[in-house]
């Protein structure tokens, strides 16, 4: 709620224009959230909850989390290494990567992100293991949306 109160309106116009014009916006766990149309976090926690659309919409579908439960501010007691899919194969010093752990806490998956493709997203890596939320069959953890002559790279993980 804090990126909304310092940048609905004209802040977030100016993100959009940079992105359109060839710009790159790139959202980690909370900024993936951020950056989709809506945001769908913990619904039915109240005293964590947060839901409503977004106006950067650069993916135009829901972000849902927690994609794992366990979540708590300010601590690790819910992270963990999560197992994360890569959609394409990348060759990497001889071997294929088929799997990969990626840090973890309180980030969200796209939901049913594979049904987006005409609009210019492409999922990069789903989650493997079960989800704690209803996220469409792609559980996508990690997706690039073509915004104009630019992009956004939002992630529910953190791969840093």
């Amino acid at each position: 709620m804090g990126f909304c109160k310092a940048l609905n309106g004209e802040g977030n116009k100016k993100i959009v224009q940079y992105v359109r014009r060839g710009g790159a916006y790139i959202g980690f766990c909370a900024g993936g959230y951020y950056g989709s149309g809506r945001c769908e976090f913990e619904v039915g926690n109240r005293s964590m909850e947060v839901v409503g659309n977004r106006e950067l919409r650069f993916f135009p579908g829901v972000c849902r989390g927690c994609a794992y439960k366990g979540f708590v501010y300010d601590s690790e007691a819910g992270a963990k290494a999560a197992y994360l899919q890569p959609h394409t194969l990348e060759s990497t010093g001889g071997g294929l990567i088929q799997k990969f752990r990626a840090y973890y806490n309180g980030g969200g998956v796209f939901v049913d992100a594979d049904k987006y493709k005409n609009e210019g997203v492409e999922i990069l890596a789903s989650y493997v293991d079960d989800l704690d939320v209803e996220s469409g069959e792609s559980k996508a953890a990690v997706i690039h949306c073509q915004i104009g002559d630019g992009a956004a790279l939002l992630t529910g993980s953190h791969p840093e």
